[in-house]
């Protein structure tokens, strides 16, 4: 029979660990690290990002579209997590990098991820954006909320 060694532990060591595991479990959904919601157009819009590397502000990001449409939008590899959202008479437009766009149609149900700089008519569309607002807050930031942002001159994701 093999005996095991057990370290002990100080309650200084371990409550801080536990109270930060409490902190970020309290802004998680199922399935993500982070998630903010928002309704454009009577449509409920959730982002959800979930941890690609153990220690760097990277994710995965993922859109829901009401009940039953999800859209992975892949990985971004430096902390570029807010998505500028965009809402046209045709269809509802995530901004993930400077010419990474997701188009999804709502009505027919499909999305296609295209590489090309915004139109004027997505640029005059802009409603706002999901973004960390704070070091663990991550929501959507209405684009009313946020006066100084130009999504026609942003360069970031």
């Amino acid at each position: 029979m093999k005996l095991l060694a057990v370290m002990p532990v100080s309650t200084s060591v371990l409550l801080p660990v536990m109270a930060s595991a409490l902190m970020v479990s309290s802004c998680r959904r199922v399935g993500y690290d982070y998630w903010a919601s928002t309704t454009i157009s009577g449509i409920n819009i959730e982002v959800g990002l979930s941890q690609a590397h153990p220690f760097l502000a990277e994710y995965k990001r993922t859109v829901l579209i009401g009940n039953d449409k999800r859209f992975k939008l892949g990985i971004d590899s430096g902390g570029l997590s807010y998505i500028n959202v965009f809402d046209t008479p045709e269809s509802l437009v995530f901004q993930t990098f400077y010419t990474h766009i997701l188009v999804v149609d709502i009505a027919m149900g499909k999305a296609t991820l295209e590489k090309r700089p915004l139109t004027q008519t997505e640029i005059d569309s802009f409603v706002g954006a999901f973004d960390f607002v704070d070091l663990d807050d991550y929501q959507f930031v209405g684009g009313d909320e946020n006066s100084t942002f130009n999504p026609a001159v942003v360069k970031g994701g």
